[in-house]
C-alpha cells in the first residue's frame, strides 16, 4: 500500500515541468560585415558602438538608449507593435493568492484534509463492532405457544401449552467480541496516523515544488525581459540602417517564443498552488501561494535503521492489524462454545372423562451438542487474516529496512549536488544576462557568442532548478520510508 502511494504521489509531483526554455537571443547585424555564409572579413581593431539594451519596460512602451563610449547620448521612446503591447499586458496580469506558510498549511490540513477526513470516517467501522457486541445477551428470547384438544373414547378436552426460553453464553464471548471491536478501532486509528504522515510528507514536497515552480516562472520572466531589451536595441539598429530587417524579425519570433514559455510556466506555478491547496483541504476558490525561498539542502546522518523501522507509522499500523486479527480469531474460537438456553414450560391439561384439569409448570435447560458445527468457517477465515497480517508486517519491515538505506544515500547525494552546482548557478542568472547585454552593446562579443552564451546560461538555470526538484523528490521518498522529517 505504501509503495503504491509513493508511486502515485511521485507521478503527481513529476507532472510539474520545471525546465526553463530559453529564447534565442536577438541578433545584431553589422552592416559592414559580410553576409552570412560569405567570405570572412577582418574584424576592426576597436569594437563598434552598438545600441545599448533597453533599461525599462512597461506593458505599453519600451524605453531604449544609445550608448557611445559608456555615455548616454540620446533617449528614444519606441512604441512597440500592437500585438507586442497586447502580449506584454497579458504577461503583466499577475495571478496571486493568499500567501501562506508551510506551518499554516499543515495545521489546516490536520483538520480539513480530504484524505484525513476519509481515514477518520473509517474508524467508525471499529466503533460499530463495539456497539454490536455491547448487548448483554447475544440472542433474543424465544416464545412458543400451542393450543389443541385431547381426544379419547371418553370424549374431548381442551389443552394449551406455553414455553419461553432465553439462549445465553457461558464462555465470555461478549467480552472477546468487544475486545475485537476495540482492536479494530485501534487499527483504524493507526491507519489515520499513516495517512496523516503521508499527507504531511506530500504537503512538504508540494510546498517545495511550488516554490521551485515560482522560481522557474520568475527566471523565465527575466529571460523574456532580456529578449525584449535585445529586440528593442535591434529595432534602433534597423531604423539607423545598421542592421538587416530580417534580424529584427528573428528577434520578434524569439520574444514571442519566450512569452509562450512564460505563459506555460505561470500555468505550471498556478497548478502547483492548486495542488497544494487541494492537499491541505483549503477552501475551494481561494488561491494560495507559498512563502519563502528554495529549500536549503540538508544531508542525512547515519541513522539506526532498525529503530526507524520499529517507529514507522506504517509498521505500527501493520502491527495493529495483526492485533486486531488475533482478537477476532480469539472471539471466533470462543464462539465455537455451545450457547445454552434456560426456559420455562407451562401447560394446561385435562384427560377426557376426568373431572379435574391439571396445570403443569417446568423449568428447562437446553444444551446444544457441538458435534458438526463448531464455527469452523469464521475460525478458518480469522486464522487466514492473522496469517496475512503477519506476512504483510514482515514484508513491510524488510522493504522499509532496504529502502531507508537507499533513500538516505540518495538524499546525501542530492544535497551535495545542490551545494556543488545550484547554489552557485542560480544567483548568477540575472547577473550573467546583464553582463551578456553589456558585452554585446560594447562590441566585445559577436552574435554567435551571444547565442551560445545565452543558451548556456539558460541551460545552467534550468539544470539548477531540476536538481532542486530531484532533491525534493528524494527527500519526499526518504521521509515516506523512514518516518522521519528532513529539516534543519
Amino acid at each position: 500500500m505504501l509503495h503504491h502511494r509513493m508511486q502515485s504521489a511521485a507521478l503527481g509531483l513529476a507532472l510539474i515541468p520545471l525546465a526553463l526554455i530559453g529564447c534565442v537571443p536577438a541578433i545584431h547585424y553589422d552592416a559592414d560585415a559580410p553576409a552570412l555564409g560569405g567570405e570572412s572579413a577582418e574584424l576592426p581593431a576597436e569594437p563598434r558602438v552598438r545600441p545599448a539594451i533597453v533599461v525599462a519596460r512597461s506593458s505599453q512602451r519600451v524605453l531604449a538608449f544609445s550608448a557611445c563610449e559608456g555615455c548616454l547620448e540620446a533617449a528614444t521612446l519606441v512604441e512597440p507593435p500592437a500585438e507586442l503591447a497586447e502580449l506584454s499586458a497579458a504577461l503583466d496580469r499577475d495571478w496571486s493568492g493568499q500567501k501562506v506558510r508551510l506551518e499554516q498549511l499543515l495545521a489546516h490540513a490536520r483538520e480539513h484534509s480530504p484524505a484525513i477526513a476519509r481515514s477518520e470516517a473509517r474508524v467508525a467501522l471499529g466503533t460499530a463492532q463495539i456497539e454490536g457486541a455491547k448487548p448483554l445477551l447475544a440472542e433474543n428470547p424465544v416464545v412458543s405457544a400451542a393450543l389443541g384438544a385431547r381426544v379419547n373414547p371418553l370424549g374431548t378436552s381442551f389443552e394449551s401449552q406455553v414455553q419461553i426460553w432465553q439462549p445465553f453464553e457461558i464462555a465470555g464471548e461478549r467480552r472477546l467480541r468487544i475486545a475485537a471491536g476495540q482492536a479494530t478501532e485501534d487499527a483504524r486509528r493507526a491507519d489515520v496516523d499513516v495517512i496523516w504522515w503521508e499527507t504531511e510528507v506530500e504537503l512538504r514536497a508540494a510546498y517545495a515544488y511550488a516554490v521551485v515552480a515560482r522560481e522557474a516562472a520568475e527566471a523565465q520572466a527575466r529571460a523574456v525581459e532580456f529578449a525584449e531589451r535585445m529586440m528593442a536595441g535591434f529595432e534602433l539598429s534597423v531604423q539607423a540602417g545598421d542592421l538587416a530587417p530580417l534580424n529584427l524579425r528573428i528577434a520578434e519570433t524569439d520574444v514571442a517564443d519566450a512569452r509562450q514559455q512564460q505563459f506555460q510556466l505561470e500555468l505550471v506555478y498556478q497548478n502547483a498552488c492548486v495542488r497544494l491547496a487541494a492537499l491541505a483541504g483549503w477552501p475551494a476558490g481561494r488561491g494560495i501561494e507559498p512563502i519563502g525561498d528554495l529549500p536549503q539542502p540538508i544531508g542525512v546522518n547515519a541513522l539506526d535503521i532498525e529503530e526507524l523501522v520499529d517507529e514507522h507509522p506504517a509498521v505500527a499500523a501493520a502491527e495493529a492489524q495483526v492485533e486486531a486479527a488475533e482478537s477476532r480469531l480469539s472471539a471466533a474460537n470462543r464462539d465455537a462454545w455451545p450457547h445454552l438456553a434456560l426456559g420455562v414450560y407451562v401447560a394446561h391439561e385435562q384427560e377426557p372423562g376426568t373431572p379435574f384439569a391439571s396445570n403443569v409448570g417446568l423449568a428447562t435447560l437446553t444444551v446444544p451438542i457441538p458435534m458438526w458445527q463448531r464455527n469452523q468457517e469464521r475460525r478458518a477465515e480469522a486464522r487466514a487474516h492473522v496469517t496475512v497480517a503477519k506476512a504483510d508486517t514482515t514484508a513491510l519491515e524488510y522493504e522499509l529496512s532496504q529502502l531507508i538505506e537507499a533513500r538516505m544515500n540518495a538524499v546525501r547525494t542530492a544535497a551535495r549536488r545542490i551545494e556543488a552546482y545550484s547554489l552557485e548557478m542560480l544567483p548568477r542568472f540575472s547577473e550573467n544576462l546583464r553582463m551578456l547585454e553589456r558585452a554585446f552593446e560594447l562590441g566585445e562579443i559577436d552574435i554567435l557568442q551571444v547565442l551560445v552564451a545565452q543558451q548556456r546560461f539558460i541551460t545552467q538555470q534550468r539544470r539548477a532548478l531540476e536538481i532542486y526538484a530531484e532533491y525534493i523528490e528524494v527527500v519526499r521518498e526518504f521521509e515516506l520510508v523512514s518516518g522521519q522529517t528532513v529539516e534543519p
